[in-house]
């Protein structure tokens, strides 16, 4: 899909505030209300809007504490893999993880 700069201007206030009425959105981006959700609508449809979410302050959830921790596995086949992944995945302090190499 081609973007143009009504796209990208759209796709900026979304990432700005997601939540932004449509009404709102097309005012801004000077397009009717309904070509507005259409648009939305498109750039959904293909992919490039994958979803939406909620950005959290984590002082707010009693997580006032930030660390990068890296991890260093003793076995590194399929078995051990997944149960890092399932011991980590259950516990609400870990926001990310990620696999690093080199």
């Amino acid at each position: 899909m081609d973007l143009d700069d009504r796209d990208r201007r759209l796709l900026a206030l979304l990432q700005e505030d997601c939540r932004i009425p449509n009404a709102e959105l097309a005012e801004k981006v000077g397009m009717s209300p309904s070509a507005c959700w259409r648009r939305v609508r498109a750039l959904e449809q293909a992919g490039v809007i994958e979803r939406y979410s909620a950005i959290l302050q984590p002082k707010q959830l009693g997580m006032g504490f930030h660390a990068i921790v890296h991890v260093q596995l003793a076995r590194h086949d399929p078995d051990a893999i997944a149960a890092f992944i399932r011991a980590v995945a259950g516990r609400r302090e870990v926001q990310d993880c990620h696999a690093t190499t080199g």
